[in-house]
């Protein structure tokens, strides 16, 4: 297992106090919400000289809470090199997704 990825699941589940945080949930799981959602969006390589330094692993995160005044979305904003991208809402449910780089 990836102990950074790890890492970040704890990273979401201490900042909302949310105990259902899902990395790559398959069609099959049974989902509890207010829930978070995360997987792989891409990895950023940065090149000096040619040479790489740095990767950085973006995750999409996606909150969904029926709670239309949830503070959850405020919380995964304030992350540090966190992107609010965009909100929908589907089977009455609200869909929060960032771009957080971990």
């Amino acid at each position: 297992m990836n102990n950074r990825r790890l890492e970040f699941s704890q990273i979401l589940r201490d900042t909302t106090d949310i105990k259902n945080v899902y990395f790559q949930p398959q069609g099959d799981d049974k989902l509890t919400f207010p829930a978070i959602i995360y997987n792989l969006n891409k990895v950023k390589v940065d090149y000096a000289d040619g040479i790489k330094y740095r990767n950085k692993t973006a995750y999409r995160v996606l909150v969904i809470d029926p709670d239309p005044d949830t503070v959850l979305p405020t919380k995964i904003h304030e992350l540090p090199l966190c992107k609010f991208d965009s909100y929908y809402k589907a089977n009455n449910l609200n869909h929060y997704a960032f771009t957080v780089f971990y």
